[in-house]
């Protein structure tokens, strides 16, 4: 026996939410086996097979995508033995990273900023230093002690 002799002869279900009335019914009979698709993939202008991954809600869609890779990176030489090629058309990671990137160096050019300005301003580079120090303190020992603030998420 094949495995495209096989078919799995259970129904899938499928729950909808119309108008706050729950409708419960029958979408489709799955089965293992080769089929025309209406939805051919194509990469190029080449037939490929696409595969979508999702990550969990709640997951690090930058450690998926990386893990994603290491596996495909480990698949490469029996692919490559297979007489088929591997590519990932699309990647969400680089943007992810990049924007994280820009965000720290916001931060940082921020943060020299307000230590230009105070120095300007007070025109004495020890009060510039114990401000510089101060205020980021500050802000971290509120976040710190933030949570332990009976309420502080209502």
């Amino acid at each position: 026996m094949k495995l495209a002799d096989v078919s799995i002869r259970r129904p899938v279900f499928a729950i909808m939410m119309i108008a706050s009335l729950l409708v419960f019914g029958m979408v489709s009979y799955p089965r293992i086996g080769v089929d025309l698709f209406p939805n051919d993939s194509s990469i190029n202008g080449a037939t490929a097979v696409a595969l979508v991954v999702r990550k969990q809600s709640g997951a690090n869609t930058v450690a998926v995508a990386h893990q994603v890779q290491a596996e495909l990176d480990a698949l490469e030489p029996v692919v490559k033995k297979a007489g088929a090629t591997l590519s990932v058309p699309t990647n969400n990671a680089p943007y992810i990273e990049h924007s994280i990137n820009d965000v720290k160096f916001d931060l940082w050019f921020g943060a020299l900023l307000a230590v230009v300005v105070i120095l300007f301003f007070l025109h004495d580079f020890r009060a510039t230093l114990i401000s510089a120090l101060a205020i980021p303190t500050s802000v971290i020992a509120t976040f710190v002690e933030l949570p332990t603030t009976p309420g502080w998420a209502t």
